[in-house]
């Protein structure tokens, strides 16, 4: 207390001298450097001790009171409120409550203002509806079913009260936003969304904007889940977002916002939900705990959407220890989640486990929604390890608590989650149904997340290659990949559900052989690290991060743009990166590298300059992981770097196989179609031979002259093929192309003039000769050889 507190206690003049003198001879009472004054605890015990029992309870009672109104006046409310209480004091009592209770819930003191409510008697607190609603305000975020019960009598008294308009308005803005600290029980929340739509019937205005701001935001959330077929679900979003933009209070734009922020997330509006955190973030933050929460669950929904994995773990993270710090826990499950989500999106199993632990950890088991959302997620990762009962199970357990909570999009992913493993388990039947079942809501509530699952898992059925019927082709399920890709692209899709790596993977492949949304899906394949279990060497548009060329000269591409190579590289580094391509296969021991590049070399000083030159290779690829070196190994990345040796040799593969085929699997248009494409490829890519126009080393010969073979088999091969189709002029075109790769081939010398003399072509069938002729003579120093020279002579002589 102070000198002048004491006097106006006491009636006194000389407190101030009095208290100096007792602190001064140590008379249990302490001075202290703001002027204030302390009893020791004691010596305090000892005089309320002797007030009680020379006192009458009235009197005391009367002191009480004139002692609470000076602390008061002084600013010490809450030592105030202790001795009004003692008095009975209730209406200086609730005064102070209604003028400190919004500070008291912004600093997180819930529990300071429900004591002191509760202290009144039940009388006071059930007439007065300011004090039930901010008794509601004080038990929501921890006890959210008690705090309904306060919210509701609130607005019950208001209502019939008519005394106050904002407070009926505020005391359902309470009622609802318990539904969202317990996240569940939502079967209960539309008969609050009629009865709001009536008062809106009847009042027309809101009583302020910052209650229409509230309100459109709380019936975005209460509709979106119990009814988000609701026919004004978006005016109410349309016109949250327009009032939001307009918010100026941090606070107020943070808790508005968690409505909107579902919404978007729902319905797969990435544009719109990063428009609001950046908006977010131009306010100045000044939050209470819980809207500090609330804020980093949408920064990380926002991360987790467009896979953003270290912003997304560092702010789940940030959460839950501010979540434990002050106890407010009714996020928990939300916030671990985006965790959850985005791991499954990069195919990190090992991870989502890790996170499922911690959210079975704080899972409220009477909470029907979060043990719905944790068996579907539980269940998800079952059926990717290969759990598919156990799967099926906790899915089918999902559903009927999500049903009967009344949730119908969580009811949608759990039948879609469904339709995709009775689809891979070969139950096309119930697979149907559940996945027609949950498309419908899909496009009821205008889900463009649900709508792009939907999409991908029919595509997924039909391009896979494991349960096509009869009728369901590949076009079928290139058709639903369109669907899927062009949805994507147009909202900003990257993190969608159920999209697990190996399916991605396979859409994404399928998706750049068709030239569909070409750029949206290299974005998806570098954002999901999505990589196939045989890499694409085929697959033109794959977007690797190095791109080599060594059928010619060397070129080298990053990112789609050419290095600029050295004008005199240094040899080593080049002849490392030829070895490598030579042994592209495998990753070669470091001996064995050193002893074919410095043969002459001591050991030691070969792996110093072996060291050297890889870091000088490394140098050269430019940044990334070109190169792996592990256990005394090395070996150009498979999943980053592309060579065109490899992909032309997968090209071969593939042309060997068409035409051993036989047309026996395709129709013969496809397969016209599918030959074009290949000799295109192969032409397009083999131009030269490996290195044809830079220095070799020897050890590199049989490699160059292998491919070279290879080469001139398939072409062989490819033409052989048109001829026994009977389509001479596309193997004389072959041939002619064949030729302007290695003019020294006299096979295809000896089969163009075949071709030239059965067409009665006699002209071209000399011309041929002499072209023959020219180039060994001029390349090589040799004549044709014998058997050139019998066909052309024989041929000649038919002729004549």
């Amino acid at each position: 207390m102070t000198a002048d507190m004491a006097n106006r206690m006491t009636m006194r003049n000389d407190s101030e001298q009095l208290l100096n003198g007792l602190a001064g001879s140590q008379y249990f009472t302490a001075k202290h450097q703001d002027n204030t004054y302390t009893y020791h605890d004691l010596f305090r015990g000892f005089l309320v001790m002797r007030l009680q029992a020379n006192v009458s309870e009235t009197k005391l009672k009367q002191i009480y009171q004139q002692a609470a109104v000076i602390l008061k006046a002084n600013g010490k409310v809450e030592d105030a409120m202790g001795l009004f209480q003692k008095a009975s004091d209730w209406e200086n009592m609730k005064h102070i409550i209604k003028a400190h209770a919004r500070n008291l819930i912004v600093q997180g003191r819930n529990k300071v203002l429900e004591t002191w409510i509760t202290s009144l008697p039940e009388a006071e607190t059930h007439q007065d509806p300011w004090l039930l609603y901010w008794l509601g305000e004080a038990r929501a975020v921890f006890s959210p079913a008690q705090g309904r019960v306060c919210f509701e009598k609130a607005f019950t008294v208001f209502v019939n009260k008519k005394a106050h308009t904002s407070g009926m308005y505020l005391a359902w803005c309470g009622i609802i936003e318990t539904f969202i600290y317990e996240y569940g029980n939502f079967a209960l929340i539309n008969k609050w969304v009629v009865e709001m739509e009536k008062i809106i019937r009847a009042h027309h205005k809101f009583p302020s904007r910052d209650l229409e701001e509230r309100i459109a935001s709380l019936l975005v959330f209460a509709v979106t889940h119990y009814n988000p077929y609701h026919a004004k679900l978006k005016f109410w979003a349309d016109r949250s977002l327009r009032l939001l933009k307009h918010i100026k209070n941090s606070d107020q734009f943070v808790n508005y916002s968690f409505s909107i922020v579902h919404y978007y997330a729902w319905i797969g509006d990435v544009a719109h939900y990063q428009t609001l955190i950046e908006f977010m973030q131009t306010i100045p933050q000044s939050l209470s705990i819980k809207n500090q929460l609330l804020q980093k669950m949408y920064r990380a929904g926002y991360a987790r959407q467009i896979v953003s994995k270290d912003e997304c773990l560092r702010l789940v993270s940030e959460g839950m220890e501010m979540a434990h710090t002050y106890g407010v826990r009714f996020l928990d499950n939300m916030i671990i989640s985006q965790a959850v989500y985005l791991l499954f999106a990069i195919n990190d199993l090992r991870g989502v486990e890790k996170y499922l632990q911690q959210m079975e950890a704080v899972l409220n088991q009477s909470n029907a929604l979060q043990v719905s959302q944790f068996s579907l997620l539980s269940g998800w990762l079952d059926y990717l390890q290969g759990n598919t009962s156990l799967a099926l199970e906790k899915i089918e357990r999902s559903l009927s608590l999500s049903i009967k909570e009344h949730i119908p999009f969580a009811q949608g992913l759990c039948r879609l989650a469904l339709a995709q493993i009775l689809y891979d388990q070969g139950d096309n039947r119930e697979a149907e149904k559940q996945y027609n079942q949950g498309f419908k809501i899909a496009k009821g509530m205008k889900s463009k997340s649900m709508e792009f699952a939907s999409y991908s898992i029919q595509a997924y059925r039909f391009l896979d290659g494991k349960h096509v019927h009869t009728g369901e082709t590949k076009n079928k399920g290139i058709e639903m990949l369109k669907k899927c890709m062009v949805l994507g692209k147009k909202n900003g899709m990257v993190n969608v559900y159920f999209a697990w790596g190996q399916k991605m993977t396979h859409l994404c492949l399928n998706a750049l052989e068709n030239n569909i949304e070409v750029e949206y899906v290299q974005q998806l394949i570098h954002k999901l690290n999505l990589f196939p279990d045989t890499p694409p060497y085929t697959c033109e548009n794959w977007p690797w991060a190095l791109k080599i060329y060594t059928l010619g000269s060397l070129k080298i591409l990053r990112d789609g743009a050419p290095l600029e190579l050295p004008k005199k590289p240094q040899l080593k580094p080049i002849e490392l990166l030829q070895f490598l391509i030579v042994h592209h296969d495998k990753a070669v021991e470091l001996d064995h590298i050193s002893g074919v590049l410095w043969p002459d070399a001591p050991g030691d000083f070969a792996h110093q300059t072996l060291d050297t030159t890889i870091h000088r290779l490394r140098k050269l690829l430019g940044p990334g992981d070109a190169l792996i070196a592990e256990a005394g190994r090395l070996m150009l990345n498979p999943k980053t770097c592309w060579i065109d040796v490899q992909a032309v040799d997968a090209l071969f593969a593939s042309m060997e196989a068409l035409i051993h085929d036989g047309g026996t699997s395709l129709k013969q248009i496809e397969r016209d179609r599918k030959m074009s494409e290949l000799e295109r490829r192969i032409f397009d890519l083999y131009r030269k031979d490996f290195f044809a126009q830079g220095p070799l080393p020897s050890w590199a010969f049989n490699f160059r002259d292998s491919l070279h073979d290879r080469f001139m088999h398939v072409i062989e091969m490819l033409c052989s093929y048109y001829e026994k189709n009977g389509d001479m002029a596309q193997a004389v075109r072959i041939y002619e192309k064949g030729l302007e790769i290695d003019n020294q081939a006299e096979l295809f010398y000896q089969r163009l003039m075949l071709l030239y003399h059965a067409a009665g072509r006699p002209a071209e069938v000399a011309a041929l000769y002499r072209r023959c002729t020219a180039a060994l003579s001029r390349t090589l120093g040799i004549a044709p050889s014998v058997k050139t020279s019998e066909i052309y002579h024989r041929l000649i002589q038919a002729g004549d």
